[in-house]
């Protein structure tokens, strides 16, 4: 009933995105019912498009299932939708929503952010619980290995592990009772997974008690807060008298935080552990879940994991245990991790979001307090981003910088924009090495011998996270042996006795070879040299070349002598880079075959490994890193040596060097590309030159300023420079040289418009100048008009010229005054050559302006009192709306507030004539009360501000200034203003009608508000 109750109302019908069919009450609930939401959706967006509109109960909800549109919600309307939506079980659990995952967007929020990616979850902070990790892995590791041969549940033993290094991480020790904390933290998750009724139907609180789900939160709640303060009192009971706090514990670190940190908004006990509940429930379950989901597709493709486990075991040869500081080296297995996130995101919808504001996405409008659901699952499965995406194909990451911190929108597996996983290191580092660890020890097949690994099942099941239905059992063989209790503990001295023997032998049996190394270096030493000089030396001419931009290549030319380099240059670049390229393909080339051949003859087929081992790095670092490097801080010195051996050489390979440009160009046209035909500099790489430079130190702010003038000069038209006619200073023509004179003395204007009849009707302009010939021939100024002094015709422009042809004519027309007419003809203003200087250099005032004519030319904003501000007309509305924190209504033509004023009124107001208006605060955030399921708090302030406007100065044509009185203490008068119309409202001022006449005008008392007799300035 409440919700056709509410669509008769809404006489306007948003243009939503598509969707399927909505039900009465239930909306599209039997659309989405079903074990697997994310499948659902993803099959639903096939049919109804990547922004999906649905009906959820009382939720209108918007699905995201395409790299596109969550950019468009995570990037371009990121701030917009950073809020959450109130979700009962993350109100009741976490402590009224405080924690970081679903606290609502806010100062309390970012303040959380901030201290997360400073002190709690830092990638220095992780780094620092390394022993910890290490430790738990080892004696993870040391478990299994006692149950080799064996089937064990792996599931339950990878859940364990991440649970300890969690809590070991925040608490520094395993607790006591760990396992019924774990218990309650993984019940709590399933009631929070999925759409519960409560949440689908938030207005009727009855539902939440009918349908159980509150009570069993509340008893949730009520256990986890009781054990939490036993520990979090054990914990503080047991660092008192310590000197050195391990402050590496977050637990420390957060309690630190709260008695030493300077805080905007204070943390409470409440806060904190919510907090820690964050980072259990999110630091364990999702590094467990993807370690799961990683063993379950490597033992599902034998290849993959063969693969992985040679590289590991290639990179921790006879190491008694897995260590962090190898895992960098493991790019196969990273790779494995990162398509793991791909096809299993622990998190396959992301958590909703809630947009602010209404906005409008790909077209269709997005009201405001939708939710917002992004389909990370859908995306991570698109046929568009991904080439056979059902694959399990790790080496798809291996040459590709995509990567997983919000950057590359189809592979968001721990989001994007503000709402990012702030954890993504602490729950990489969780799950890096119990992986690594794994495929090292043990070689793995199924426990069930029936079923073949390749044909495991992997069936979903959806909750906070999304894990395998059953658990993998295993039987693990050990393939590399698990160090004893003692070496974890340091006590390892065989094996390092072992470990130098092995060196001591390995030597000895390299010994010979190294001799053939030396003699081969000795008999080919020079040729190679020789081979990797030129190498670096065609590196140095490529890198000189293409730096040097090409107009300095031209200055540089003219400059020379008629057979200087930079002629050369000049003349055919293509043809000395093409010589370059061919000089370095064959250099390069013949360096490696002859490394290649002396270390096959030495080392046999591992010698190929090792030459390219060998000249990548020799490339590298002699002929690559250190020349181009050379080259870039001295491209023009260098550029004047190599030049002219390149143009030699260039004649020499001529032949071969038109053979290649004719089959690059082929090249090009088969692939259906053109050369450069852009400029070598646009205005957009201009603009980021010079904010470089003045970042850089080379030219001041206010030259770049300046310089981003000049360039967006030409995009400006007179209308936007001219003064109106209405400010205009005009001489009738029939005046005398006598009132011209007084005109002058008053304005000190060099040239002054003349006009007949009216100031529209301009004929000519009158030079100040021209006055002191009048005064010098002795002329009578009392009987001489100005029309016969204005012998000068005026010089006409259309308002839409642009100011950079203006410009320009003033130049050839050599004048600098032009009358603006609109395109009807009328005349609509004057336009000057200082006022196109303006544009460039800003404001120019001389010695004759007065205080008054300043302000009338950049405005004013006076605070007369709180909340009293006196306003010039000619103020610019971005700089009221700042000052006075407002927001202005969406759509607004006018540029001033003068404008304002004129659209509030409906026409040109007069002098003492007043108005009232309902505006948008500029800032707005949701907070919850204390009530459960209750989300206006009554000390949250009014989103929106009444303004009384009164006309303190003006006249029929235009208003002066303007008196801004925020009104106060009338909470009903607001109310009904509010209902009659919500962004802006006007009413005439008049103290005789009643609050609620028959006509509905509003009558509101004048109050005389004390104006003190200093002003006080408003600062930003």
């Amino acid at each position: 009933m409440k919700l056709s109750r509410r669509s008769k109302t809404n006489h306007s019908t948003p243009n939503l995105p598509p969707g399927p069919r909505k039900l009465p009450i239930l909306g599209n609930l039997l659309d989405v019912a079903g074990p697997l939401p994310h499948r659902t959706l993803k099959n639903l967006a096939q049919k109804y498009g990547p922004l999906m509109h649905l009906q959820l109960g009382e939720n209108s909800t918007v699905v995201a299932s395409t790299a596109e549109t969550a950019k468009e919600v995570m990037k371009t309307h990121d701030i917009n939708f950073a809020n959450r939506p109130f979700l009962l079980a993350a109100h009741i659990i976490a402590y009224k929503s405080t924690n970081i995952m679903f606290s609502p967007y806010g100062d309390y929020w970012r303040q959380l952010r901030r201290i997360c990616n400073t002190e709690l979850l830092s990638a220095k902070h992780v780094q620092s619980l390394k022993p910890i990790r290490e430790e738990e892995v080892s004696q993870f590791i040391h478990t299994i290995s006692k149950q080799s041969g064996s089937p064990i549940d792996l599931s339950e033993h990878i859940y364990a592990l991440t649970y300890g290094i969690t809590t070991r991480s925040v608490f520094g020790k395993k607790l006591k009772h760990q396992e019924a904390l774990i218990s309650l933290i993984d019940e709590a998750m399933a009631l929070s997974g999925g759409f519960t009724l409560p949440d689908l139907y938030p207005s009727s609180k009855l539902l939440a008690y009918l349908s159980g789900l509150r009570p069993k939160l509340a008893k949730i709640h009520n256990r986890l807060d009781q054990m939490l303060d036993e520990i979090l009192h054990e914990h503080k009971a047991h660092e008192v008298g310590k000197e050195d706090v391990n402050t590496h514990l977050l637990v420390n670190a957060l309690l630190k935080v709260k008695e030493h940190g300077s805080l905007e908004i204070p943390l409470t006990m409440d806060n904190i552990k919510a907090i820690i509940l964050d980072v259990l429930s999110a630091g364990s379950d999702t590094s467990s879940t993807v370690i799961e989901w990683a063993m379950s597709e490597l033992l599902k493709n034998p290849g993959i994991m063969e693969k992985a486990q040679t590289e590991v075991r290639r990179v921790f040869n006879t190491k008694a245990t897995v260590d962090e500081t190898g895992i960098q080296s493991l790019d196969f297995l990273k790779a494995v991790i990162k398509e793991t996130l791909r096809l299993h995101s622990p998190a396959p919808l992301m958590l909703p979001m809630e947009n602010k504001e209404k906005c409008e996405i790909n077209g269709y409008d997005i009201p405001e307090k939708t939710k917002m659901i992004v389909n990370v699952w859908a995306i991570g499965r698109d046929p568009k981003y991904w080439k056979d995406p059902e694959r399990f194909d790790p080496e798809r990451f291996l040459n590709s910088s995509m990567d997983f911190r919000g950057g590359d929108f189809e592979y968001i597996p721990f989001g994007a924009g503000r709402r990012i996983c702030p954890g993504i290191s602490f729950g990489l580092a969780n799950l890096e090495l119990p992986l690594a660890s794994l495929l090292y020890h043990f070689d793995w097949k199924l426990a069930d011998s029936t079923i073949k690994s390749e044909d495991l099942d992997m069936i979903e099941s959806f909750g906070a996270t999304v894990k395998r239905k059953n658990v993998l059992k295993l039987i693990p063989t050990a393939a590399v042996a698990v160090a004893s209790e003692g070496v974890l503990n340091g006590g390892g001295g065989n094996y390092v006795t072992a470990g130098l023997d092995q060196i001591k032998v390995s030597f000895i049996n390299s010994l010979p070879k190294l001799l053939m190394v030396l003699k081969v270096f000795k008999e080919q030493g020079l040729i190679l040299a020789a081979l990797l000089g030129l190498s670096a030396f065609f590196s140095m001419a490529e890198t000189s070349i293409t730096t040097l931009w090409p107009w300095k290549v031209r200055e540089l030319a003219e400059k020379e002598s008629e057979n200087g380099v930079f002629k050369m240059l000049r003349n055919d670049v293509t043809r000395f880079l093409t010589t370059i390229l061919i000089g370095t393909t064959v250099v390069n080339i013949g360096a490696t075959a002859l490394v290649t051949e002396a270390a096959t003859t030495i080392f046999g087929e591992a010698g190929v490994s090792a030459a390219t081992g060998v000249m990548t790095v020799a490339v590298l670092l002699l002929t690559e890193i250190t020349p181009k490097s050379i080259a870039v801080h001295n491209a023009t010195e260098v550029a004047r040596v190599v030049v002219r051996p390149i143009a030699w050489l260039s004649l020499v390979l001529y032949p071969v060097g038109r053979v290649v440009t004719y089959l690059s160009m082929g090249m090009l046209k088969l692939l259906g590309l053109k050369g450069r035909s852009e400029p070598y500099v646009t205005e957009d790489e201009l603009k980021l030159m010079l904010r470089g430079a003045e970042l850089s130190g080379a030219i001041e702010e206010e030259e770049q300023d300046m310089i981003e003038n000049v360039l967006e000069i030409k995009d400006t038209y007179v209308r936007e420079v001219m003064t109106p006619l209405v400010d205009v200073v005009a001489s009738d023509s029939s005046a005398t040289l006598i009132d011209f004179h007084a005109l002058w003395v008053t304005h000190q204007y060099s040239r002054v418009p003349v006009f007949e009849q009216r100031v529209d009707n301009i004929v000519g302009i009158a030079y100040a100048m021209d006055l002191l010939d009048y005064v010098q021939k002795g002329d009578l100024l009392e009987t001489t008009t100005v029309g016969d002094m204005a012998h000068k015709p005026a010089y006409f422009v259309p308002d839409s010229m642009s100011v950079w042809n203006l410009l320009r004519e003033f130049r050839i027309r050599k004048v600098h005054m032009a009358v603006v007419l609109n395109e009807y003809g009328g005349t609509v203003g004057i336009v000057t050559l200082e006022d196109v200087v303006e544009e460039i250099v800003g404001e120019i005032f001389d010695e004759n302006d007065s205080k008054e004519e300043i302000e009338k030319k950049t405005g004013y904003i006076v605070m007369r009192a709180e909340g009293i501000y006196d306003v010039d007309a000619n103020t610019s509305i971005d700089q009221l709306s700042e000052d006075l924190n407002i927001k202005m209504p969406e759509g607004h033509q006018y540029e001033t507030v003068s404008g304002f004023v004129c659209e509030a009124f409906g026409y040109i107001p007069k002098t003492g004539e007043s108005i009232k208006v309902v505006l948008e605060k500029e800032e707005d955030h949701d907070e919850y009360t204390e009530e459960d399921g209750d989300r206006q708090n009554p000390k949250e302030k009014e989103k929106n501000q009444v303004f009384k406007i009164e006309i303190l100065a003006g006249n029929a044509r235009k208003v002066g200034s303007v008196r801004f009185e925020r009104v106060t203490h009338e909470e009903e008068t607001t109310e009904d203003v509010r209902k009659l119309v919500p962004k802006l409202m006007k009413r005439k001022w008049d103290g005789d009608d009643d609050i609620d006449n028959e006509n509905g005008s509003i009558r509101i008392e004048d109050d005389n508000h004390a104006i003190p007799h200093h002003e006080l300035k408003q600062e930003d």
